[in-house]
C-alpha cells in the first residue's frame, strides 16, 4: 500500500474502529524488536497479514501473522517503545478459542466463554509459538480439530483480546 492510499476501516465494534494496511514489507521507521519478532515468526513459515490500528487505542499497532493453513494466528502488539505483547490464538471444532500470550492475564474464562488463556511472559515469539503448538495438540484431543478462522485482517480484527 503506497502512502497516498487511504487505510481502510475493515472492523466497527465495541472496542473501536479498527484500521488496516496490507504492505509488502515493514516499513524501516518501525521498532527494531517488531523487525526482531517479524522475522523469527516468517521463519516458522508464517504469513504476514498487515498492520491493524484501533481507534480506541491508537497508541497500540497490531501486526498480524497466520500460519499457511490459518489454524493459528499471532497478534504482536507494538507500542511507543516497541513489542508490548505477543498473542497465539486458535479456534476449536466446539468453538473454544487458546490463546497463549507473552501479556500478564488475571483469569480465564473458559467455563462461561471457551476462552482459555495461558500467560508465558518471558517468552520469545518462537518459544511462544513452539508452547502453543504444544497445547493446540492437547486441546484437539479435548476440543476437537483446530479450525482454520483467520484468512485475513478483516478476520483476525474481531478477534483481539488486549485492544
Amino acid at each position: 500500500m503506497s502512502a497516498a492510499q487511504p487505510i481502510p476501516l475493515i472492523y466497527s465494534g465495541q472496542a473501536g474502529n479498527y484500521f488496516g494496511t496490507e504492505y509488502e514489507e515493514l516499513s524501516a521507521e518501525v521498532h527494531s524488536s517488531v523487525h526482531e519478532v517479524g522475522q523469527l515468526l516468517l521463519s516458522r513459515n508464517l504469513i504476514d497479514l498487515g498492520k491493524l490500528t484501533c481507534s480506541q487505542f491508537s497508541q497500540v499497532e497490531v501486526y498480524a501473522y497466520a500460519t499457511s493453513d490459518r489454524q493459528i494466528a499471532v497478534s504482536v502488539m507494538v507500542g511507543e517503545s516497541g513489542v508490548i505483547g505477543i498473542d497465539c490464538v486458535s479456534k476449536f471444532l466446539d468453538n473454544s478459542f487458546l490463546t497463549t500470550t507473552t501479556v500478564q492475564i488475571l483469569h480465564n474464562a473458559y467455563d462461561k466463554e471457551k476462552l482459555f488463556r495461558v500467560s508465558l511472559p518471558g517468552f520469545n515469539a518462537v518459544e511462544l509459538l513452539e508452547q502453543h503448538l504444544m497445547f493446540v495438540r492437547d486441546f484437539e484431543q479435548r476440543c476437537g480439530a483446530v479450525q482454520a478462522v483467520f484468512a485475513n485482517l478483516l478476520a483476525i480484527a474481531p478477534s483481539q483480546t488486549l485492544l
